[in-house]
């Protein structure tokens, strides 16, 4: 096996993003959501992806205007160098979608549904 020189700096970030990925779980688990935590975090993991160098300036510079625009994070998100991220804006979604936008990106404002449903038909009937 070859020495390289990045191999401590690969290790750190993966601890680092392992310690991000259990807060994040326990977050998760906790009956009421810590909306700020979780975007701290995602904009941690977006650190640490943008030291490896998986991030692009155009990503840089879009996540840079959605929070101003009152994202509380967001990260890149698929294998990185590309062009996908997203912001975690519960309260302003429209409007950091427009200022992703402005920053040069495609944005779409998604929402967690409840999942498949049963609607009754106007009978009454499922």
């Amino acid at each position: 096996i070859e020495a390289r020189d990045d191999h401590p700096a690969a290790l750190e970030a993966n601890l680092v993003d392992r310690d991000l990925t259990r807060e994040a779980l326990a977050l998760l688990g906790r009956p009421q959501l810590d909306r700020e935590r979780l975007g701290a975090l995602l904009d941690r993991h977006q650190e640490q992806l943008a030291r490896r160098g998986a991030s692009t300036p155009k990503i840089e510079r879009m996540l840079e205007a959605a929070r101003a625009a009152g994202a509380l994070g967001g990260k890149l998100n698929g294998s990185g160098g590309g062009g996908c991220c997203f912001a975690y804006a519960p309260e302003r979604a429209e409007e950091v979608a427009e200022a992703m936008r402005a920053a040069g990106g495609d944005a779409w404002v998604v929402r967690i549904d409840d999942g498949v449903r049963v609607d009754a038909d106007t009978d009454g009937s499922a």
